[in-house]
């Protein structure tokens, strides 16, 4: 997707800061650092949604890691609602099957052996 999210943003940075910082790599739809409603206070992460998806990895590929003051920023493909979760169960599933799959493989590569 065309769509990044953004971690470790310098509390000082504006929606400005971030779309000037990202339009390097490409054109910039919106650039939001989110804040906190009752303080107004930056929470230190934001969205940068481009035009296309190749502008998005390009910016992921220079600024994934580049240091800001203190601080490096993480940039990554934002992921829909619940993906991650996804991801995070298919993989445990996959591990909890991995002891088996050496046996499931010999066994459907090798049907002689199965019928002892």
């Amino acid at each position: 997707g065309a769509n990044l999210f953004i971690y470790h943003l310098p509390h000082d940075l504006t929606d400005a800061d971030l779309a000037t910082a990202f339009n390097p790599f490409g054109t910039v739809i919106s650039a939001k650092v989110y804040v906190d409603k009752n303080t107004g206070e930056s929470k230190g992460f934001g969205f940068v949604s481009y035009d296309a998806p190749p502008a998005a990895d390009a910016a992921i590929k220079a600024m994934n890691g580049f240091q800001i003051g203190t601080k490096r920023l993480k940039v990554q493909h934002k992921r829909l609602v619940g993906e991650e979760e996804e991801e995070e169960e298919e993989e445990e599933e996959a591990k909890a099957f991995h002891p088996f799959l050496h046996l499931v493989l010999h066994l459907l590569l090798d049907p002689a052996r199965a019928q002892q």
